[in-house]
């Protein structure tokens, strides 16, 4: 894994620190965990004012008064994810998946609470994670349902670049997540500009020796996943 003095991981820490009475009913996802999935470092840069993500298995109506309780106090909310923040100022989004409204969210998520991972962020505190699989699936479906900006790309090329056994995993993820990778990848690679959008997503490429070639090659074996085998 990549260093663990990252910025994104001392701000999850701190928000893990606050809701650890929870921990075995949230699934933490998004950017600020892809230190935790990587094992080669991309230097990217990250988005210091993006919130700490999770998914949550019960319901709005009860964790709410949980959260509070734990000192959060009620922030904005974006669509079906409805925003906390800690007495440290740190911003939290949470995602009930059981609500009615969750429907409306990412697709993904549902798989994520199935495809999961222990992370350790310190020696007494560790917290649980949206597998790699799961995490690709949901952040390039953000991707797609964004403004499309070089920055949504960002998770999912940093991962695949970081994480050598990302192609096996998706080999034994179920066959609805393969199709997808599978079909997405091959689109962006049909991309004439694709070799660019990698470099742009991977700030540091130009310093890291085959990077682009090595996210190419992975993304075209994920391309060929989609196969019920």
């Amino acid at each position: 894994m990549s260093d663990r003095q990252t910025p994104s991981l001392l701000r999850l820490e701190e928000v893990v620190r606050t809701v650890s009475p929870l921990a075995n009913r949230l699934v933490f996802t998004g950017s600020a965990t892809v230190p935790l999935l990587v094992e080669q470092s991309t230097g990217r840069t990250e988005d210091a004012g993006a919130p700490i993500t999770a998914i949550s298995y019960s319901s709005r109506d009860r964790i709410r008064p949980e959260l509070r309780n734990l000192g959060l106090e009620p922030a904005i909310r974006r669509g079906s994810a409805e925003g906390w923040r800690t007495l440290g100022g740190q911003a939290f989004e949470i995602t009930a998946h059981e609500d009615d409204e969750a429907k409306y969210s990412n697709p993904w998520f549902a798989y994520s609470l199935d495809c999961t991972t222990t992370a350790q962020l310190t020696p007494e505190l560790s917290l649980r994670i949206a597998g790699a699989p799961a995490f690709l699936a949901a952040a390039w479906w953000d991707a797609l349902h964004s403004d499309g900006s070089v920055n949504d790309l960002a998770d999912v090329v940093t991962l695949v670049y970081g994480r050598p056994s990302i192609v096996d995993e998706i080999a034994v993820a179920p066959l609805d997540v393969r199709i997808f990778l599978a079909g997405v990848a091959s689109r962006f690679l049909q991309h004439p500009e694709s070799d660019l959008k990698i470099l742009d997503a991977l700030p540091r490429a130009a310093r890291l020796p085959g990077a682009v070639d090595r996210v190419s090659e992975r993304l075209a074996r994920i391309t060929r996943l989609g196969d019920d085998m």
